[in-house]
């Protein structure tokens, strides 16, 4: 997995996991990622699935690729 950074979204891990979403995943695919942790990659795309889910619940929207917030804004949250 390559990082280029340390927010959730800065690892080619979480990137290929918003990729998914873009093209059609839905929330059970997020319930899905916040219940997988034993690799680094499965732990990374969960961190990245609770910055959507705080997102959705009103928190901050700064750190988010636009990808994200598109999702976001397509759901029936």
């Amino acid at each position: 997995m390559r990082t280029w950074g340390g927010g959730p979204f800065e690892n080619s891990a979480a990137m290929d996991w918003l990729g998914g979403l873009a093209s059609g995943l839905r929330l059970p695919d997020l319930e899905d990622a916040l219940q997988r942790g034993e690799s680094e990659e499965e732990r990374a795309v969960a961190r990245a699935a609770v910055a959507l889910v705080a997102a959705a619940l009103g928190g901050t929207q700064e750190e988010l690729p636009e990808t994200a917030k598109r999702w976001l804004r397509r759901q029936d949250l």
